[in-house]
């Protein structure tokens, strides 16, 4: 059969033509769908996939644990300025010198604990620091976890008895009382027992990012790396005695007394106005005359309790010849002191707690004894120091001739190169020789420009006397009159606060002002005047 020539025959170009318009039109519906599907993925609601996984609590313990395992410490920062550190939560069999730390969800080591507390849960919590923590003892050596073993076999109450321990190593008053306060309506504790040390008026340092403590305090942080603690001339400077802030003899550490003073008194009216009893242990070993002095009987009377030196000091109770933190026998001791302080006060009248002949020697060998101790004859700055066999504080301070006498004078804030930090404190006798004492400062300001025009205040004790005002490359020779309202005083306080500061050290985080060679007091005579 032949082809008709009637029918047309198609141009394989024009259908060439067609087809590339349906292919391209096909491609623009295919990106168009992918650009809107694209635009959808993107407005989706963002999901993390990691944070979805760590709200699973077992998942979140072993990334935690994991962590904390690689890093050199436990500690981990707060979001609350006034607490600064806590330990890593929810740590999981981390070892630290073969003590095995075991953490909840708050930071603390102990059980993880109900918030807000159930209805009839009798809670006593345990405050304070590194003894409450208890360095150096397994968990379950602790004075809570005793004492709550024996609450619970000797009271008749049927309900659930918890003691908790609230405590992170060196904290201070203030780490100590914000975590408690500021949420004190969900943890709703029947008693508060808050064990307090010397170190407590000091200032609370932060944490680094490898989990160890850090050089400066989230509660202070224009003061930078000038951190205040009595044992500074030894760590910082490396030499053998620690300096005089606890002792409460000048008014850098009695401000801080009087500061813990209102402190611990607000803490404690606010735990009575939620229900709470509250009981102050004041462990302050060699000082325990100034714990009363300056902070004990300033409280509502029966509010401090003074745990006798006799017991501080006794090596038996120590976790090593150096180390005076509680091993087990001293917890358990504690433990028993605390059964008969809940007792013989009241504290916790649910549970009708039964005389305990062992607690009640113990009481009486550490609590009533302490007592004795503390609430002695009121000794002068003077006397305390010839008690504890120290050095005489001397007028002057040569910084360029340091020894340990000297170098315990200083407080805080100079370096072994006579550096001084924004924030710095010592201590010097005023001269009995009689006469209008004078202050004289030497140094010489940094060669660093970009410190021009920062202003150092200097005071002698509360008072401001002299502005420095920083210039750089220039030498510094001031004589300043002490003021009528601090002259008499055994021992003052002098101190510098700058407004600004220059980086310095091999890893430029060491903060400074000007080079400080020398302080002393002296009759103005000696300067002519």
């Amino acid at each position: 059969m032949t082809e008709s020539n009637d029918v047309p025959r198609s141009d394989p170009r024009v259908a060439l033509k067609q087809a590339n318009r349906v292919i391209l039109t096909l491609a623009l519906l295919l990106l168009g769908a992918l650009v809107g599907l694209a635009w959808v993925w993107l407005q989706r609601p963002a999901v993390d996939l990691d944070q979805v996984a760590m709200l699973d609590p077992a998942i979140r313990r072993q990334v935690v644990s994991r962590l904390a395992h690689r890093h050199e410490g436990f500690y981990d920062s707060h979001v609350d300025a006034d607490i600064g550190r806590t330990s890593v939560a929810d740590l999981v069999g981390f070892e630290a010198e073969g003590i095995v730390i075991d953490t909840n969800r708050f930071g603390m080591r102990e059980r993880d604990y109900p918030m807000p507390k159930p209805p009839g849960t009798l809670r006593i919590v345990l405050l304070g620091d590194s003894f409450v923590f208890g360095i150096g003892v397994q968990a379950q050596d602790r004075m809570g976890v005793f004492l709550e073993q024996e609450l619970r076999s000797r009271s008749p109450y049927d309900g659930e008895i918890e003691v908790l321990h609230l405590g992170v190593a060196s904290w201070n008053y203030i780490n100590q009382a914000a975590f408690l306060r500021r949420q004190l309506s969900q943890l709703q504790p029947d008693v508060v027992l808050h064990l307090s040390l010397p170190n407590d008026i000091e200032d609370g340092v932060g944490v680094r990012g490898v989990g160890v403590w850090a050089r400066f305090s989230p509660q202070l942080p224009r003061r930078a790396d000038s951190v205040l603690d009595a044992g500074f001339p030894v760590a910082t400077l490396g030499f053998k005695r620690s300096g005089y802030v606890r002792h409460g003899i000048d008014y850098e550490g009695q401000q801080r007394y009087a500061a813990a003073v209102a402190l611990l008194g607000r803490l404690q009216g606010e735990i009575e106005k939620a229900g709470g009893t509250y009981r102050l242990l004041l462990h302050f070993r060699q000082l325990l005359q100034p714990s009363w002095k300056y902070l004990g009987r300033h409280l509502s009377p029966g509010t401090a309790v003074y745990i006798s030196k006799d017991f501080g000091n006794d090596r038996r109770y120590w976790v090593d010849r150096n180390d005076h933190h509680w091993n087990r026998q001293g917890h358990l001791r504690a433990s028993r002191m605390l059964y008969e302080l809940l007792r013989r006060d009241g504290l916790a009248p649910r549970l009708e707690l039964p005389e305990w002949e062992e607690a009640s020697r113990d009481f009486e060998a550490i609590a009533e004894h302490g007592r004795g101790e503390a609430e002695q004859r009121e000794q002068t700055e003077h006397e305390l120091l010839a008690l504890l066999r120290s050095p005489a504080i001397g007028s002057a301070i040569d910084f360029q001739q340091l020894d340990d006498a000297s170098a315990a004078q200083i407080h805080t804030g100079i370096d072994a190169e006579r550096l001084v930090s924004p924030y710095a404190s010592f201590v010097l006798a005023q001269p009995t020789d009689g006469g209008l004492a004078a202050l004289r400062i030497r140094g010489r300001t940094l060669e660093r420009p970009e410190l021009d025009g920062a202003k150092v205040q200097i005071f002698i004790d509360e008072t401001p006397v002299e502005v420095l005002e920083i210039v750089s490359g220039n030498e510094i020779d001031l004589v300043v009159p002490v003021p009528e309202a601090v002259k008499g005083r055994p021992f003052s306080s002098i101190r510098f606060s700058s407004d600004d500061y220059v980086y310095a050290g091999f890893d430029f985080q060491h903060c400074v002002v000007f080079q400080l060679d020398s302080i002393v007091f002296e009759p103005t005579q000696a300067f002519g005047s």
